[in-house]
């Protein structure tokens, strides 16, 4: 017996076939539309806890500088993360964006050197 001469005509409970285990069978996975393979929505979900910030930190938007809040959230205008206001301290260490970009900066720097020359 092939699949399309299979029918589905189960009398008993909730299974796989039935409209109830469909609907969370449907809920739980969706298709991709480009790729066409089955995932799940609710796996791989983005989580970030900010960081701890000393008291009466105030929080903008770098985009809008008009926009400041008492704690970390999302810009109203454009929804970018709001950033910590205010000049580091420096008694954390370097920061690794100044770190990476002043290296990516100088790499730059010498692999277009010889395009002035």
């Amino acid at each position: 017996m092939t699949h399309s001469d299979h029918n589905h005509h189960h009398s008993h409970g909730a299974s796989c076939c039935s409209a109830k285990g469909a609907a969370s069978a449907a809920e739980a996975v969706i298709r991709d539309p480009v790729c066409g393979m089955t995932v799940d929505p609710a796996a791989g979900k983005p989580t970030a806890e900010p960081q701890p910030m000393p008291k009466g930190t105030q929080y903008t938007c770098p985009m809008h500088p008009e926009i400041i809040r008492d704690k970390p959230g999302s810009c109203p205008i454009c929804g970018m993360a709001l950033e910590p206001m205010g000049v580091p301290t420096g008694d954390e260490g370097p920061n690794p964006e100044l770190v990476d970009f002043t290296r990516r900066f100088w790499v730059s720097a010498a692999l277009s050197a010889p395009l002035l020359i």
